[in-house]
């Protein structure tokens, strides 16, 4: 009987996922690649009994690639064929299903249809590999390094198109548009092509804004919950004004998906509407403006994003970390496990008041976090982890290192451009990737870095391990909750400000000693009076838990973008002067909503 092993991957994820106007645009591609690489598994499994080894089948959501091991007399070519054929044919049925006359009512003309059908064509790229094989762990090998080569093969398709391109993708002409504005003569402006359909009727507004042009894959993205494939799925998604609101929230206000949070901060800040909403959206989201009102509350109008990804997921998964690579297909298969309940685990635990996951493959993940309880949350996931992966592989097999992840976190306005925000977060993402230990004890990567995007247009950005010291069960997270309520609750900004002119002279970490005298000293000329408070027990509390920041603060790599706090060149001083004017930013813009809208 032969065996063989393949592996095959779904792409491209960046069109897929990241292109994306609205957070609808990124859950909906997250849910379509999953749903593809579903597609694939199920077929390997139903007609060709085979095992999936990476990533778990049952979960909810599925990465963009698949390993499977098969057994059977037939071609392993043809099977690598017939999943690539399986997977493309779903991806077209889709499409066609929503232009079908039973989903919207509009007319699709041939010349319409061909350049639909053409712009689906051009977009999904299936790699695949398949191998016969003996040696389990030699073969996996070998499988990684052709599916590298293969990738580094870029086929694509041309399209020649002239006029207005998609919002979200910026590749191909608008088919679909929202704007009933016309020339003098009735035509269409904006270069908009003589097949695109308009989209102007009620029953769109929620899916699609006055201005708003797309293409077949973005009309995928907004309308794919019509297929019967997602019939069962909540597709709804908190909008990013949402999750910046959701620590004032009632429960019932969370579930109610006709409020339009944006409408409500353009009222609350005394803004004409800058959307059109239905008139049940204005009539729920009109009950939430008089509650937040008669509470005095006002909502803070930034978020968080996180993107985080397993430190060297390949060597893991490969076996470079396991001592006996006799029991990689064993050491496989119970990470897989773990991953799977890991992103089971994080997918109910983001969720309600605290944000909103996109995506959970166990290795990676990708979601929205209200700053209310942003510190929590990311020292949850990361605790987690490692409890519920780390952990449980270190107690079965016999392994040379850690399993760690690093995540990258980007702070914006809910009306930064959702681009904008994600590249913000992949960008920390692939500092905190840079970051290397200082010490003999230590694990490379494991680091966590935060990017705030201010709407006065500057950006501040810090990188920090995920522990204070590996002697001490003590998370970075945590310090930092810890100074921030301190701050919060007892001392102005002006310690901050004066600390940074004054370490701006400083081309080197200035000692511990002097550090620690004008720390105490600044503190104590910020410090705010309180009835029943010590002065100098608070500023000896905080002095302490800032010593330990300033002593985990050599972790910033090279960075190419501005970075706003201090003008130095030591990265030590300017990672602990961004990490304090994160935390300034964040007291000013927590529940209470008395922010600077900056």
């Amino acid at each position: 009987m032969n065996r063989s092993l393949l592996y095959v991957t779904i792409g491209p994820v960046q069109s897929f996922i990241e292109q994306a106007r609205k957070t609808q645009d990124l859950y909906i591609g997250s849910l379509l690649l999953s749903h593809l690489s579903q597609t694939g598994m199920n077929l390997i499994r139903s007609e060709y009994g085979g095992t999936i080894i990476f990533p778990n089948p049952e979960n909810d959501s599925a990465p963009n690639r698949f390993v499977a091991s098969l057994s059977g007399h037939y071609s392993i070519d043809e099977v690598g064929r017939q999943v690539e054929r399986h997977i493309h044919e779903e991806f077209m049925r889709i499409g066609k299903s929503l232009i079908g006359p039973d989903k919207l009512s509009f007319f699709v003309s041939d010349s319409f249809r061909q350049s639909y059908f053409e712009q689906l064509e051009a977009h999904l790229q299936i790699f695949w590999v398949v191998i016969p094989y003996d040696d389990y762990h030699r073969s996996y090998a070998k499988l990684e390094t052709l599916m590298g080569q293969v990738k580094n093969i870029r086929p694509f398709r041309q399209i020649e198109e002239q006029g207005r391109k998609c919002n979200l993708t910026g590749e191909h002409n608008v088919l679909f548009y929202r704007n009933p504005r016309v020339d003098k003569e009735g035509k269409r402006k904006f270069f908009i092509p003589e097949e695109a359909i308009p989209l102007n009727g009620e029953r769109y507004v929620s899916y699609i804004r006055e201005g708003e042009y797309l293409g077949a894959l973005g009309f995928i993205k907004r309308f794919a919950f019509m297929d019967e494939a997602f019939k069962n799925k909540k597709i709804q998604f908190p909008s990013t004004a949402k999750v910046a609101m959701l620590d004032i929230l009632t429960d019932e206000e969370i579930e109610n998906d006709h409020i339009d949070y944006a409408y409500v901060f353009d009222i609350l800040n005394e803004n004409p509407p800058a959307n059109d909403i239905t008139e049940q959206q204005r009539r729920e989201s009109d009950k939430l403006i008089q509650r937040l009102k008669a509470e005095k509350k006002r909502p803070n109008p930034y978020y968080a994003m996180i993107v985080f990804d397993g430190d060297s997921m390949g060597e893991w998964f490969g076996g470079g970390k396991l001592v006996y690579k006799e029991q990689l297909e064993a050491f496989q298969q119970k990470f897989t496990f773990c991953l799977g309940e890991y992103a089971k685990w994080a997918k109910r635990y983001l969720n309600g008041s605290r944000g909103k996951t996109v995506y959970a493959g166990g290795d990676d993940l990708f979601g929205f976090i209200n700053l209310g309880c942003l510190f929590e949350v990311i020292d949850q996931l990361r605790q987690e982890f490692d409890r519920q992966v780390n952990q449980k592989l270190q107690r079965e097999f016999e392994l040379s290192g850690q399993l760690t992840f690093t995540a990258g976190i980007c702070i914006g306005h809910y009306k930064e451009p959702l681009a904008d925000v994600v590249r913000g977060a992949r960008y920390a993402e692939k500092i905190g990737k840079k970051v290397e230990p200082k010490r003999p004890d230590e694990q490379e990567k494991d680091a966590f870095c935060i990017s705030v995007l201010k709407r006065n247009g500057e950006h501040l950005i810090s990188a920090l391990k995920w522990g204070v010291s590996s002697q001490e069960n003590e998370s970075t997270p945590r310090l930092l909750q810890q100074i921030l309520a301190l701050m919060t609750k007892h001392f102005s900004d002006t310690f901050l400000q004066v600390l940074s002119r004054e370490l701006f002279a400083f081309t080197r970490k200035p000692f511990r000693g002097m550090m620690e005298a004008e720390l105490r000293r600044l503190l104590n000329r910020s410090f705010k009076k309180v009835d029943g408070v010590s002065r100098e027990e608070t500023v000896e509390e905080l002095l302490s838990l800032l010593m330990k920041l300033w002593k985990i603060s050599d972790y910033l790599p090279t960075i190419n973008q501005k970075a706003v706090g201090v003008q130095t060149e030591n990265h030590s001083i300017l990672n602990f002067i961004n990490t304090l004017y994160i935390l300034s930013f964040l007291k000013r813009h927590q529940a209470d909503g008395k922010g600077d809208g900056q």
